[in-house]
């Protein structure tokens, strides 16, 4: 008996696209995706118009003290290009300020405005509320546990 070749290959591919599709990596994604898209909602609902999910690359990767378009860029896994890009908009939306470094005439520091502070404040309460509506539903101590498996992910990088 003669196997059928691409059979073979349809029932493989489903089977490949299943682990796929539940593995780490795209869960992690698709988790964060999600987390991004909620809270673009709600800080719209709360008056930071013209937000939107693209954001988180620069707002979650730029330091209080200030940073280096390149160093966030860096830190967000994009191009300096695509960052500038994302700085302009914020920028115009009064969440950032864009400088010229102090050494390099050339590089520009990005900083948070007191609306961006704001906009950060909120940031922060809408993603406490959905860790407690989550440790709510999977319980105090998974949340817990969660976290701390999150933690140890990313210490993989370090």
């Amino acid at each position: 008996m003669q196997r059928n070749p691409q059979r073979i290959r349809a029932t493989s591919d489903r089977a490949l696209e299943k682990h796929r599709d539940n593995n780490l990596r795209r869960l992690l994604v698709a988790a964060a995706r999600a987390l991004n898209r909620h809270i673009t909602a709600e800080l719209q609902r709360r008056g930071f118009n013209g937000t939107r999910p693209g954001h988180a690359a620069l707002l979650a990767n730029l330091d209080f003290s200030g940073n280096s378009v390149t160093e966030v860029a860096e830190r967000a896994q994009i191009s300096k290009q695509a960052m500038a890009h994302l700085a302009v908009e914020l920028e115009d939306m009064g969440i950032i300020s864009r400088r010229h470094s102090g050494t390099d005439k050339r590089a520009l520091t990005l900083s948070f405005t007191p609306l961006g502070t704001d906009l950060l404040r909120s940031t922060i309460v809408i993603v406490d509320q959905v860790e407690r509506k989550l440790a709510h539903e999977i319980g105090t101590r998974s949340m817990t546990t969660l976290k701390r498996n999150l933690a140890a992910i990313v210490q993989l990088d370090e």
